[in-house]
């Protein structure tokens, strides 16, 4: 399994799409969203992103206040 994608969607809810071999087909690609919210640590860790973006596209690290991840 590949965990290709993972948001914040509305109301909160965990959005993941991932995909897994199929061993006669290639790839099979599979998405879901959690009715139930995550731990804490995980919408920490989707704010810590930030700085990595930041550098990522070599953005100025006053555009910080403005970024929103999901």
């Amino acid at each position: 399994m590949r965990i290709l994608k993972v948001r914040l969607a509305k109301n909160d809810r965990i959005s993941i799409e991932y995909d897994a071999e199929n061993k006669h087909k290639g790839r099979d690609e599979f998405s879901m969203t959690c009715m139930d919210r995550a731990i804490p640590q995980f919408y920490k860790a989707l704010e810590a992103l930030s700085i990595h973006v930041l550098q990522i596209c070599q953005l100025p690290d006053s555009y910080a206040e403005r970024l929103t991840l999901s």
